[in-house]
């Protein structure tokens, strides 16, 4: 009684580990473990360029942003100037 009890507690384990993961065969972990490997530096490298490169587009973006309003304030200043201009053409005439 006692192995039918283990046989399907055994049953029972393989069938949730399919659910929950992947089964690797034996003879495939050599490969899987090097793929793992690969993607675990993969992923250290990229998250190490987005550490030094996120401040340099924060500083870029700052930067377009500042460009951005002087160029609307200086926008904004021809349109003063126009109007300002024209109205004295106006007047004086």
């Amino acid at each position: 009684m006692e192995r039918v009890s283990e046989r399907s507690l055994s049953e029972n384990l393989r069938r949730s580990d399919r659910e929950d993961g992947k089964i690797i065969e034996w003879e495939e972990f050599d490969h899987e473990l090097t793929r793992l490997w690969s993607l675990s530096s993969a992923m250290k490298l990229a998250t190490e360029r987005k550490q030094i490169l996120q401040p340099k587009l924060e500083s870029l973006i700052q930067v377009f942003l500042l460009l951005m309003c002087f160029l609307l304030g200086m926008s904004e200043f021809d349109s003063f100037l126009s109007v300002k201009h024209r109205f004295l053409l106006v007047a004086l005439s």
